[in-house]
This record gives C-alpha cells, structure tokens and sequence, in this order.
C-alpha cells in the first residue's frame, strides 16, 4: 500500500526503486506481463515488461513510467490484457489449453517460440483475455438464453440486458421479467449490465438511474446512433451518469446515409464520456489510432443470430487490435461453433465485469477452465 497518495508522483525508469515501483509491478503482472518478484527494484525484467505493454497499448516505447503510463496504469478499467501460466513439469500443451478453456492454436500464435524450443519446466506462458459479453435482442426473448447460460456460465463475462422504458404493459412484463433474470444471473456470479436504447430525440434519463437501480448495475449501456445528431443526448447522458456516479458504456449503431457518420474530434470526445464503446462495425476497429481512442476501450458488437462467414476474421481483429473483448448480439444456430473460433484466439475473462480490479491488491477476477474450476 502506498503512503502519501496515489502512485505516479514522478517517472520511473531503469534503475530505480521503492513503494511506487512495488505498485508498478503489481500492476504490470496484474495486467499480464511478466515481471518476476514485486521486490521494489525497477530493472530489466521491469523494463521489458513495462516496453511490451507501451508496444502492445500504442504509446512510446521508452521502458520509462512517465505521466501517459502512470495514466493509463492507474485507469480502473483496464482489465487485465493476458493470463500468465507457468509450466509445470509433465505438462503437455493439450493440458493447458484445456485448462484455461482454449485450444492449442490459441497457445502457439501467442507464444511463438514454442515452434522452436517446446515446452519445458518453469517456461512462462501467455494466452490473450478478452471479455465475452452476452446481449439478448429483446427482454421477452430473455427465457430463450437459459439453456446457454447454463452449459456456458463460465465462458462469459456478463449479460447486456435490454430494458424496456416505456409505459406499455408489455414493457412493464418485460422489466419484471429482466429482474428476475439478473437475480438468477447474479447468483451463478454473471454481472449485469442494462442497456436503454434511445430513439429519435427521446431522452430516457430518469430511466437510466431506474434500471442500473433495479437490476443491481454500478454502469449502464446506452444505445444510439453514431452521428452528429445524436452528440447532444449522449454528453447530457454523461452528465446524468457522472452526477449519479455511475460509469457510462455506449452501444454505437451507424446511421443511414442521411447522417454524417463522427469525425474523428467526435469519436476522440465519445471516448473520454464514454467508459467503453460497443461499435457494431468490424470497420472502425481499424482505425482506432486515427480516430484517437484506446483499443482495449472498445468492444465489437457482434450478431450471433446465425452463422456468418466474416466471424473467423472479426474474433481475429480482437486478439490482433487489443480490443477488449467481444459483445454477441442475439441466439441462434451456429453457436457452437462461434464458441470454438473464440477459444482458437483467447481465453475468456469470466464473471469480472469491466470494473472490478482493485488498485492496491491482486486483480479480482478470475480465469476459469471449461469444467467452470477457479484457476
């Protein structure tokens, strides 16, 4: 524990030492970068490590703490970006992998030189994490995602529930149905996140503190269109959430072509309201440098309602691009083998949501194996 604040008061680099290193290192392995011993001593593994995450997040790549690094570091949603696993003796690939719920594709394209010199005793390992969020369409389509939930609790990290707003006694049904969903969610330990869809210029705001309220959620997801237009409602959004302290995610659809798609000022803007993007295009991933976000901010909406050629490519672009994570939109055929082309890319954070690590201490949230064992 540090004395005397938060850490970051001054740049560090190699050579240096104390409390604020000891919390640098803890955070660096918490994130998944190896640097041995937190003995409060910055030397070359610290810098290794502290160069791989500034390669990896697209910052400079000078094995210096300064003030962008300390930043980032201190962020309380970063989730951390790769397990570590160290090799026992007798171990075999086919074991790990199994163990962390992924195959041995997954293990060789994170960790190359495996091709080379196999595995031995003491080796460290590292498999890609990224969240896995799961997004019914509709709240009366709720009792549908049972039988999923129940045989793949522990490859998600949580559910999106949609929240009806309105008056309508449907609407009412549909509330009480999402309440006794999340009570049932929370107790197999799936956090929940309501989502409120904003149409035209209707402005939900009261309802945005109800559902979090209701369902138990520290945040909730806001879903509109990403043009200019719909700029106004989602500033007045962060002003809503940031009054009630409550973190803010948007699910970003895109417009017709009536509407001007953001500029990159806008998207930069999006980001610093936003606490994560959900952008339902596999495009603008491409461009996270451009338009100024952080990649591990964003997530790919993906549709899940039946089988796509393009899944293999987009689940790669999430490894690839650092994104954090995927969130699947809808049920359908093909399930299983979306859940097969995830685990050939990386290993799934389960049951952590987007907020829980604790600064000061071990990361929270835990790295479960298909029998749903904590690791």
């Amino acid at each position: 524990m540090l004395k005397g604040g938060k850490p970051g008061r001054r740049p560090l680099a190699c050579g240096d030492r104390g409390a604020e290193v000891v919390w640098l290192q803890n955070r660096l392995r918490q994130l998944g970068y190896a640097v041995g011993d937190a003995d409060g001593i910055f030397g070359l593994t610290t810098e290794a490590a502290l160069r791989r995450l500034q390669k990896d997040l697209r910052l400079r790549v000078d094995g210096v703490a300064g003030p962008q690094v300390w930043q980032l570091l201190r962020d309380p949603e970063l989730a951390p970006l790769y397990l570590l696993h160290a090799v026992q003796a007798g171990e075999e690939l086919s074991s790990v992998a199994g163990r962390y719920g992924v195959n041995v594709r997954a293990l060789l394209q994170a960790n190359r030189s495996l091709r080379w010199c196999g595995l031995f005793p003491g080796q460290i390992l590292r498999l890609p994490l990224r969240a896995v969020w799961l997004q019914p369409e509709e709240a009366g389509q709720l009792e549908r995602y049972l039988p999923v939930l129940a045989a793949r609790s522990y490859q998600i990290t949580g559910l999106i529930l949609p929240w009806p707003w309105e008056e309508a006694r449907a609407a009412r049904q549909a509330r009480t149905l999402c309440r006794e969903f999340a009570r049932w969610a929370k107790g197999h330990g799936l956090p929940i996140l309501p989502l409120v869809e904003v149409r035209g210029q209707a402005a939900p705001w009261p309802e945005l503190g109800r559902a979090a309220d209701q369902l138990g959620a520290r945040g909730v997801v806001l879903q509109c269109t990403a043009e200019e237009s719909g700029l106004d409602l989602i500033r007045e959004a962060a002003r809503h959430c940031r009054r009630e302290r409550r973190r803010l995610y948007l699910s970003l659809r895109f417009p017709s072509e009536q509407g001007r798609v953001l500029a990159a000022p806008e998207w930069e803007e999006l980001g610093r309201l936003a606490s994560r993007l959900i952008i339902h295009s596999p495009a603008i991933p491409l461009r996270l440098t451009s338009l100024g976000l952080r990649p591990w901010q964003v997530f790919l909406g993906l549709s899940a309602r039946g089988f796509s050629p393009g899944w293999s490519d987009q689940i790669r672009l999430v490894r690839r691009q650092l994104l954090g994570g995927l969130v699947l939109v809808g049920l359908g055929p093909g399930m299983d083998r979306l859940w097969r082309l995830i685990s050939s890319e990386f290993a799934i954070i389960n049951g952590t949501g987007w907020h829980s690590i604790q600064l000061d201490g071990p990361h929270q949230g835990k790295a479960v194996g298909k029998r749903g064992k904590e690791l």
